[in-house]
């Protein structure tokens, strides 16, 4: 450089890097004068005083900088805005040098684009003209060291550069520019002044410019710095809000500090309610102790499994069901801080397990299918052999063979069964919706009854109360079968484990509900019974409460599906010691009302009639009507009310109707009623006597239909 412009000295430290504190060399000017002149003694005091009240107000001005940079610092510590800092700076830059004017731009990685962040005294054709400088390349920007230009009409050196020209134009004569260079020596920009006239900036000026552009350097590095804090956070977030897997930051105690939102959703919290929480909530009583056992072991520097290992345990949603979860526990802060990522692998597992239950039914399958097939290749000719000795013996009167013949032809009814009901067990249940081609209850169980008693424990007791005329399930009767063996199989379990030698107790029934719309066919033991923990998760899928191995908790998972594939559900009612109730309801086969028979009700009870009207209607009977018997085909009528000449009469008009009496006659006319009525309903015992008086109008009906 000449004398009318320089660059800092190539050997000099650069600008990050001060050659010496802020404060050296104060006054030092004026004590190299005195050091020059030989005043007479009288003058050598009032030069020291003068030079030390010089330094005096050098020193003031320079605590008054180191203030005010000082305050400027404190205001980005409390989070204040970094553009308007910098202009702070750049207004104590422009007060320590006296310059006119002054800016502070920025530059990009590649110093190709310059941006203009804060200016004083400058016009804007001036700064856009730095901008536009920065981008076309100029000797004066951007660059790594300090450029001092004393006076733009001596820059010859510079040849035509532009930028000066643009100085010049505007009334500028002087010009320096201090770099910024972060603290891993990367360039960012320049602190900048200009003044109207000559000037050059004295060693003690460089200086205060020296920190200033460190500090706002340092303002520009945090900047940056929160800036990519931010963009990494936002990304980091967004692929944590767009991850499917649940993942929950826990601490050291393992409450949860955060969650994302996949967290909420697989769990059915919001993500804010898991905040502050333990992670045990997320869990099992049992999976939740082991859990906290493992992280306690870990903080202690003992062996675990629990963190850095892949588990899969119980999960426990937000209403009390459970699911199994994949589970991987990260430590992100040594001893403090904790992830773990929850993947619901309930899907998986059911497929896994139904495919292995899949093999070893195909296996099963394929045994009782062959059995089944012999048993009715073996009982053909036996009942035909049955057949032709049957009628042998009743030509020869032998009435002894003939009932020896009989007994042999019950077993081989029960054989026939047993191999019906083989059929029913392994054909695929496919979708339990039997749709309008359903179950009839009463000949599905006819046909499986036998198979399915035999699961239960020796000598154990099946009571069945099955009515014939109950109207079609929408269930399939493979289904229902697979369904019903694994409540007998569970029924037969809980007998044997009461270990006291109670004989089992067994009892299969089915009512129609009242609205008529679905039957609910319940399964009763004399088991052990249930607590009501272990009530309330029966239904889990895998849940179990037996030895690891000896048990798939799928069973009443299994049964649950097959109620609610065909629109119903499954309930139980369990106490310990005392038993438990498995309910399936199945709806009814939506065609399944007849409207063929016409049914009259005759009582002056009122109510009971029009209970009566809308329990069998309940039952499927669209033709039910109050004192209008003339066209009807069975007549429910009270003896008080309807005369025995009247009953026969209306009996006597059509061969194939039926009487039913709602209540029994009084003794004084009982025997003129004396084989007239199907049968009697009794009301002396209230709204159940009712009930069962209208499964016994359905049982007449239904038998009636059949002869029909």
């Amino acid at each position: 450089m000449t004398n009318s412009a320089r660059r800092a000295p190539s050997g000099s430290r650069p600008a990050s890097e001060p050659s010496s504190s802020v404060f050296e060399r104060i006054g030092s000017d004026r004590g190299d004068d005195i050091s020059r002149r030989t005043p007479p003694e009288t003058s050598v005091k009032a030069s020291l005083e003068t030079a030390l009240a010089d330094a005096r107000v050098r020193l003031a001005e320079d605590l008054s900088i180191w203030t005010r940079v000082q305050d400027i610092s404190t205001r980005l510590v409390h989070n204040g805005d970094v553009d308007t800092l910098l202009a702070d700076l750049l207004h104590v830059a422009i007060g320590v040098t006296g310059a006119d004017a002054g800016m502070l731009y920025l530059v990009d990685a590649d110093l190709i684009s310059t941006r203009v962040v804060a200016e004083f005294g400058i016009t804007p054709p001036l700064t856009r003209a730095v901008e536009e400088f920065g981008q076309l390349g100029s000797q004066l920007m951007p660059v790594h060291e300090r450029i001092v230009l004393q006076d733009v009409h001596h820059a010859e050196h510079l040849g035509s550069d532009s930028f000066v020209t643009a100085i010049d134009q505007r009334g500028f004569r002087a010009y320096q520019s201090t770099p910024l260079v972060s603290r891993h020596g990367v360039l960012l920009g320049a602190l900048c002044t200009l003044c109207r006239r000559p000037r050059l900036v004295g060693d003690r000026d460089q200086r205060i410019l020296d920190l200033l552009a460190r500090q706002a350097a340092d303002f520009i590095d945090r900047k940056q710095a929160h800036e990519q804090l931010a963009q990494s956070e936002s990304r980091m977030r967004a692929i944590l809000d767009g991850v499917a897997d649940a993942i929950v930051t826990i601490d050291a105690r393992g409450m949860i500090q955060g969650a994302n939102p996949a967290a909420g959703r697989i769990f059915g919290y919001r993500a804010e309610e898991l905040f502050g929480q333990s992670i045990g909530v997320l869990m099992p009583e049992e999976e939740r102790m082991q859990f906290l056992r493992g992280v306690e072991s870990f903080m202690r520097g003992r062996p675990t499994d629990v963190i850095g290992a892949r588990n899969e345990v119980a999960a426990l949603r937000k209403d009390g069901s459970t699911m199994h979860v994949e589970l991987i526990v990260s430590e992100v802060v040594p001893k403090q801080l904790f992830t773990a990522v929850m993947r619901d692998v309930t899907e998986r597992k059911e497929s896994d397990a139904r495919l292995r239950q899949s093999d070893r039914l195909s296996a099963l399958g394929a045994l009782a299918a062959g059995l089944g097939h012999d048993m009715n290749n073996v009982l053909l000719p036996v009942r035909a052999h049955l057949n032709v000795l049957a009628a042998g013996a009743a030509q020869l009167g032998h009435t002894e063979c003939t009932a020896h013949i009989n007994e042999i032809g019950k077993s081989v009814v029960y054989l026939q069964q047993l191999a019906d009901g083989l059929h029913y067990l392994v054909t695929d249940a496919g979708h339990a919706d039997g749709g309008e081609d359903g179950a009839r209850l009463a000949a599905w169980w006819a046909q499986s009854g036998s198979l399915l008693s035999r699961t239960l424990p020796p000598l154990s007791k099946v009571k069945a109360s099955i009515p014939a005329y109950l109207p079609m399930v929408r269930v399939s009767a493979h289904a229902l079968t697979q369904a019903v063996l694994n409540l007998f199989v569970n029924a037969g379990e809980a007998i044997a484990a009461r270990g006291d030698g109670t004989l089992g107790d067994v009892r299969i029934g089915a009512t129609v509900t009242p609205d008529g719309r679905a039957v609910v066919l319940s399964v009763r033991d004399n088991g052990i019974g249930m607590s009501e923990a272990v009530r309330a998760r029966a239904q889990d899928m895998f849940f179990t409460t037996k030895s690891r191995g000896l048990g798939t908790g799928l069973g009443l998972a299994m049964v649950s599906r097959v109620a609610t594939e065909c629109g119903g559900s499954l309930s139980i009612a369990s106490e310990p010691g005392k038993g438990t109730t498995m309910s399936m309801v199945l709806p009814v086969v939506e065609d399944e009302t007849d409207t063929s028979t016409r049914i009259a009700l005759t009582s002056d009870d009122g109510r009971a009639a029009a209970l009566l009207q809308s329990s069998l209607r309940a039952h499927g009977f669209a033709s039910v009507t109050i004192d209008e018997a003339d066209d009807a085909d069975v007549w429910v009528a009270d003896p008080r009310t309807v005369s025995v000449t009247d009953a026969k009469a209306w009996l006597a008009a059509r061969t194939d109707r039926s009487l039913v009496l709602l209540g029994a006659p009084g003794t004084d006319i009982r025997n003129d009623w004396r084989g007239i009525p199907a049968s009697v309903i009794k009301t002396d015992f209230g709204i159940d006597s009712l009930m069962a008086g209208v499964d016994r109008v359905c049982s007449i009906i239904h038998r009636r239909n059949d002869n029909d």
